[in-house]
């Protein structure tokens, strides 16, 4: 911003708060997908604590076809993988 308009300090606290606003719909939007992965991702983790069910597990894992693979991170259809991005307000000029 050139001083020549003094509108720097300004323009910085609009910016702030158009930020503050966006965090606040970013957060709405992702807290609940991201909720749910850490969620399964803590429950497989507790299964899989102990050295001898990691050595039955890994292999299993592996064989597994991706499609199976993918149903069994999804068992209430809430997939990781069908994410899709929100759709975004088209501006008109």
């Amino acid at each position: 911003m050139s001083p020549d308009r003094s509108q720097g300090a300004g323009q910085s606290i609009e910016d702030a708060v158009v930020l503050a606003a966006a965090l606040r719909r970013y957060d709405t939007e992702r807290r609940p997908r991201t909720q749910a992965t850490v969620r399964g991702a803590r429950k497989d983790g507790a299964r899989a604590t102990s050295p001898a069910a990691n050595r039955l597990v890994v292999p299993m894992l592996r064989l597994m076809l991706a499609a199976l693979w993918r149903k069994g991170l999804s068992p209430n259809g809430n997939s990781i993988w069908r994410w899709q991005p929100p759709r975004l307000p088209v501006r008109k000029p």
